[in-house]
C-alpha cells in the first residue's frame, strides 16, 4: 500500500516537556487482528507528566484501554495544551484526514495543532468531502472556533466547488457571521473563491504546492509569483494587499 499500517490503524504517544509535545513511541498494530495491544512506555520516573494519546487516522476505535503500574495515578490533564478555547476547524479529502502521514501525530494538522497550541477539529473524509450542506451543518454546530479552513477542491473539482461552495459558505456565516474562512484552491481557480466571498489567496508563490505535482497533479509547475496574484485580485475587482503571518499589512515599497 501507500500508506503504513501505524498511520492507518496505529496510535501515537506525545509528552509534554519545557519544549512543547515530544514523540515518545508509536503503537505498531498487528496486520491479522482487529484487536492490538502493546507496551508504548516503560520504566518512567516517579513524577507527574501530561500525556496525548493519538488514535489512528483511517480505522475506526471502539473501545481503548490503557493499562498502568498498581501505584501510579491517572487523572485528567492539569496543562491547557492545546488550547480548547482557541480551536480550528478544519475539513477536506484525505489530504486532510491524515493521508499519507506515517503516523497518527505525524498528520498535518497535528503537527499545527502542537506548533500552535490550538485545538484542532479534523474534519477530513478520504474519497470523500466534496461540500454536502450536511458537512457545513456539522461544522456550523462546532462552538466558538477561531477559524474554518476548507480544502475539498481536490474531490469536488472546479465544478463541483463552484455548484457547493456558495451554500456551504452560507450555512457557516448562519451560525458564525465573523468568524474567519480560508478556503483552499488550486491557483487558477483562486479568483473563483474571491467571487464567493473569500479573502485570502495564498500557498501559491514560488514552489510551496510542489506536493501536488510529486501527488500527481496535472499541473507539474504550481507557480505563481506576487505579482500575478495581484493581477488576479484586481482583475476580480479586489485590491490586493499582503500580509505577515500576524495578518499585518506589509507595505509594498
Amino acid at each position: 500500500g501507500h500508506m503504513t499500517t501505524v498511520g492507518i490503524r496505529g496510535v501515537d504517544l506525545y509528552r509534554l516537556t519545557d519544549d512543547g509535545w515530544r514523540h515518545v513511541c508509536s503503537g505498531r498494530p498487528s496486520t491479522k487482528s482487529k484487536e492490538n495491544s502493546g507496551i508504548l512506555i516503560s520504566n518512567m520516573a516517579n513524577e507527574y507528566a501530561e500525556y496525548m494519546l493519538y488514535l489512528p487516522l483511517y480505522d475506526g476505535v471502539s473501545d481503548v484501554q490503557i493499562g498502568v503500574d498498581r501505584d501510579a495515578e491517572m487523572g485528567y490533564p492539569v496543562a491547557a495544551t492545546p488550547r480548547a478555547d482557541r480551536s480550528v476547524v478544519f475539513y477536506g479529502t484525505s489530504i486532510t484526514q491524515g493521508g499519507c502521514a506515517s503516523h497518527p501525530g505525524g498528520a498535518w494538522t497535528n503537527l499545527l495543532s502542537r506548533w500552535h497550541n490550538c485545538e484542532f477539529y479534523n474534519m477530513g473524509f478520504s474519497g470523500n468531502g466534496k461540500g454536502e450542506p450536511a458537512a457545513a451543518e456539522i461544522l456550523a454546530s462546532i462552538p466558538n472556533p477561531r477559524c474554518f479552513i476548507l480544502d475539498y477542491e481536490a474531490n469536488s473539482h472546479n465544478t463541483g466547488t463552484r455548484a457547493t461552495l456558495e451554500k456551504f459558505l452560507d450555512i457557516l456565516r448562519s451560525k458564525h457571521p465573523e468568524v474567519p474562512i480560508t478556503i483552499i484552491s488550486k491557483a487558477p481557480h483562486a479568483s473563483t473563491m474571491l467571487a464567493f466571498g473569500a479573502d485570502d489567496i495564498d500557498g501559491t508563490i514560488d514552489d510551496s504546492t510542489k506536493i501536488y505535482s510529486m501527488a500527481g497533479a496535472d499541473d507539474q509547475r504550481p507557480r505563481m509569483s506576487v505579482e500575478q496574484m495581484r493581477e488576479m485580485v484586481e482583475r476580480a475587482g479586489f485590491r490586493a494587499v499582503e500580509r505577515d503571518t500576524h495578518y499585518n499589512e506589509i507595505e509594498n515599497k
